[in-house]
């Protein structure tokens, strides 16, 4: 059983390794997007801070060259209302700098947590996620969104003695209210970290598929290899930071559905 679950982690970095939007939800546990099923207790009270950043290059055309760059924040908190039940809010600032001049946007956030059962190292449960816009300072599309997710969590570490690991598995859908087919989203998260006393080392794959987009084939949709490390500067608090890496195919020359690169850095209390 233990050579099994050996056998389950190196398969799992090894196809990540070759196959090379916001943080986060407010309602723990979670790495950087990818999300778990594990709960804290009934009462836990959380918050979290995030923010991002990248600046890149890309040519629209011949002879043309853009730069542009983007910076979030991001300040949340979250409420255990009983063991297998909490909830969360938060609000996200995003500034935009391009050779075009700059832009600024608001949003407001809910999103509701719910463990649904336990077998042995396998945790489910459903998070249910709603952002709204509130602010822009150009004619950007204010659309509230919807996305129900599925998260699984394996923790083979509550069973065996194996050297702590956790497995967390995100599926989720992303519903516009605007009406438009072509701008909802599959979900897709998939993150590793392997946890210790202080240091937790930790990889993500997420990505954004637009499935109802004909036009775009499945490498051409955002996809994002993001390594971290989380660490415990006291009980319960985490300072962390992961850095994404693209291995999304541009759909054309010039084109960039995702950056090359993003720097994430935060703060949360589980």
């Amino acid at each position: 059983m233990k050579r099994f679950q050996r056998i389950i982690v190196l398969v799992f970095l090894f196809s990540i390794s070759v196959r090379l939007f916001a943080a986060g939800g407010t309602v723990p546990f979670e790495i950087l997007r990818v999300a778990s099923a594990d709960t804290p207790g009934k009462g836990s009270l959380n918050w979290r801070v995030h923010s991002t950043y990248f600046t890149q290059r890309f040519r629209p055309s011949p002879g043309q060259h853009v730069r542009q760059s983007e910076t979030t924040a991001l300040v949340g908190m979250g409420y255990m209302l009983t063991d297998r039940l909490g909830i969360g809010a938060f609000s996200e600032l995003l500034r935009s700098v391009s050779d075009t001049g700059d832009s600024w946007q608001g949003a407001l956030g809910f999103e509701a947590k719910s463990c649904l059962f336990e077998v042995s190292a396998l945790r489910t449960g459903v998070i249910f996620f709603s952002s709204l816009p509130v602010y822009a300072t150009r004619d950007a599309a204010k659309v509230v969104t919807l996305e129900p997710q599925l998260a699984l969590t394996l923790d083979p570490a509550r069973s065996t003695s194996l050297a702590p690991y956790r497995i967390h598995l995100n599926l989720g859908y992303s519903l516009s209210t605007d009406g438009e087919r072509s701008n909802d989203l599959l979900l897709f998260g998939l993150g590793v970290e392997l946890v210790a006393r202080q240091f937790t080392p930790f990889m993500e794959f997420t990505s954004e598929l637009a499935i109802h987009n004909d036009p775009f084939s499945l490498r051409e949709n955002p996809m994002r290899l993001t390594p971290g490390l989380k660490w415990e500067v006291s009980e319960g608090i985490d300072f962390c930071f992961g850095l994404d890496l693209s291995v999304s195919k541009p759909p054309f020359s010039g084109m960039k559905k995702v950056e090359d690169w993003k720097v994430n850095v935060g703060a949360m209390k589980l």
